[in-house]
């Protein structure tokens, strides 16, 4: 790359980054964990996690906006500042060759491993809390399965731990069976998993293990 296409590459990004509106600041009223009262915090969505801001909770969607969004892992940048957005409601893809960084990118939006920059959540601008847990899902593109269970075990094992707590196993098992149906795993509900690099313990076809990684995001309702 030529020293010109260089200048004009970061005059475009200077532009860009010209165009986008301020993020807003959080508001002043979000609590942490350690500010709410002791009766608040037990009252969690999600095992183990206390309820957050009331307007996220509230917003029918979700809205991302980022700025000067970096990655750094162990001395190595593997991600350079970027900034965007995405509206609630919509579908964005995002492209790019091999090695760009666009799982990164995801895996920084979705709060999984360290990042630099500034993130908002929602038409407020919210920043990340444990509210936001059960409100952002992120299928990963390696699938992550337990090879020695059926695709219905797998799910009900996932909603023990991920649904709140105050849904008992009826519930549970109604919300698998709804997700199995919608994303047409019926067929092979009952059929295990299996290691897809091992041709002799093989189970699931790779399109059926893909859907269980979507359906496990599914259970809370994203």
């Amino acid at each position: 790359v030529s020293h010109q296409q260089k200048c004009r590459h970061e005059q475009a990004r200077t532009a860009y980054r010209a165009e986008l509106p301020t993020l807003p600041e959080p508001p002043a009223t979000t609590m942490c964990e350690a500010d709410m009262p002791k009766d608040a915090a037990i009252k969690g969505t999600n095992r183990g996690h206390a309820e957050g801001s009331v307007s996220i909770a509230k917003e029918p969607g979700l809205s991302v906006d980022w700025r000067d969004l970096s990655v750094t892992i162990n001395g190595t940048r593997a991600l350079l500042p970027c900034s965007g957005g995405v509206k609630a409601g919509s579908i964005t893809a995002v492209m790019g060759a091999s090695g760009s960084g666009k799982t990164t990118l995801l895996n920084a939006l979705s709060r999984r491993g360290p990042c630099e920059g500034q993130i908002r959540y929602g038409q407020s601008g919210q920043e990340w809390s444990k509210a936001l847990k059960r409100r952002v899902a992120f299928v990963e593109q390696d699938d992550v399965c337990f090879g020695g269970l059926t695709i219905k075990q797998s799910l009900i094992f996932s909603a023990e731990l991920r649904m709140p707590a105050d849904a008992d196993a009826r519930t549970r098992e109604k919300k698998v069976d709804d997700l199995i149906s919608i994303l047409g795993l019926s067929r092979c509900a009952n059929t295990v998993v299996g290691n897809a690099s091992a041709v002799e313990s093989r189970g699931v076809s790779g399109g059926e293990r893909k859907r269980l990684c979507i359906a496990t995001e599914l259970l809370t309702d994203p």
